[in-house]
């Protein structure tokens, strides 16, 4: 617009000048084709010494939770660059939704960065692209195309809320009788108390130190040390992860996450198998703490789903085990527990509370 409105003065100009042989308009009109071929130039020039990029390859971010992408601004120019314009896509991988971030920046001389802000609401990886910018002269009336081809993954994982599971009073990984264990676990799984607090909502009953609550009117509850080998196992079954589509294999991640941190509350170590869809093997993957969960996460994340749409490998355990499937099912054996809903799957996992 402003290239043509600027086109069409010279015109009038010109006709002017010829319509009343004025110099002065003559040379207004000279001036003014001067001053266009010359932005059109500095546009050129001004592109040719301005570059955009991540100072990462790579980066993390948490479902729901507003992040500030860094982009690093360079002009390696003499001129300041008045303003520019780029294209920033964020596209979720394996997800055909594509979002698009304009960035504007004036007044650029050397480099500095320039914050991107945004809340993933899925779990999974995010490609960030930046494709191509406009860089336009002082009076914005030329602008000039560079295309680029800076790229940035993002991690996006669940918010560290783990479900409240209390397990029953025998080992997971143990076949011995239930005669034995009532021998061996007089009370309690657990090896001894660590330290007792008050009562909170959502602690279990089984867990109230009644001496101590009868003395002081306040109820009590015991914590125990985790025992240093015991070991839980879980199977993500990713079997028709293709079909369910990106939204409920976000859902998946967040539920698995939070059955991990929820054992791992009661145990030291969570053993979680899951079949790859392009080899059809099984792998596993030993978890004691919430950034060995989130490794785990990333090579999930990382699985073409696209051949997921089939049956997978099952798995058939010794001892017991939980497991997890794309129904967002949740099974002790082959026994269903409870079947969780996409919707507000993050107060569900919050408020829920599952005595086994």
């Amino acid at each position: 617009m402003k290239k043509a409105a600027f086109a069409a003065l010279i015109i009038f100009t010109l006709y002017m000048a010829a319509m009343f042989h004025h110099f002065a308009l003559l040379v207004l009109f000279a001036s003014e084709t001067l001053l266009f071929i010359i932005m059109f130039f500095l546009s050129r020039y001004l592109r040719r010494g301005l570059t955009l990029s991540f100072p990462e390859h790579s980066g993390f971010a948490e479902i729901g939770t507003e992040i500030q992408m860094p982009i690093h601004i360079l002009n390696k120019g003499k001129l300041p660059i008045n303003w520019f314009e780029a294209n920033l896509q964020l596209v979720y991988r394996q997800d055909d939704q594509v979002t698009k971030h304009k960035l504007c920046a004036g007044g650029i001389s050397g480099d500095r960065f320039f914050g991107v802000r945004f809340s993933p609401p899925l779990c999974g990886l995010i490609d960030a692209a930046l494709t191509k910018m406009f860089v336009y002269d002082y009076l914005a009336i030329f602008s000039a195309k560079k295309r680029m081809a800076e790229k940035m993954e993002i991690a996006v994982f669940p918010r560290d809320n783990a479900l409240c599971i209390e397990l029953p009073t025998f080992d997971f990984n143990d076949n011995t009788p239930a005669e034995e264990h009532a021998i061996r676990h007089t009370g309690d799984s657990h090896n001894e108390i660590r330290q007792i607090r008050e009562y909170r909502t959502g602690d279990s009953n089984r867990h109230i130190h009644w001496n101590q609550s009868a003395k002081t009117d306040v109820f009590w509850i015991k914590e125990y040390e985790k025992e240093t080998d015991s070991l839980l196992e879980v199977f993500a079954d990713l079997s028709g992860a293709g079909a369910a589509g990106f939204p409920r294999r976000s859902a998946f991640f967040e539920l698995l996450s939070a059955l991990v941190l929820g054992l791992l509350r009661r145990v030291a170590t969570v053993r979680v198998y899951w079949a790859d869809p392009t080899q059809k093997r099984i792998f596993h993957e030993d978890i004691q703490d919430i950034s060995q969960c989130r490794e785990m996460l990333l090579k999930l994340y990382r699985l073409d789903y696209s051949k997921a749409g089939e049956e997978l490998p099952g798995i058939d355990l010794t001892g017991r085990y939980f497991s997890l499937d794309m129904n967002l099912q949740f099974f002790l054996d082959k026994a269903l527990i409870y079947q969780f809903k996409e919707k507000k799957l993050s107060l569900t996992i919050s408020k829920r509370r599952f005595e086994l």
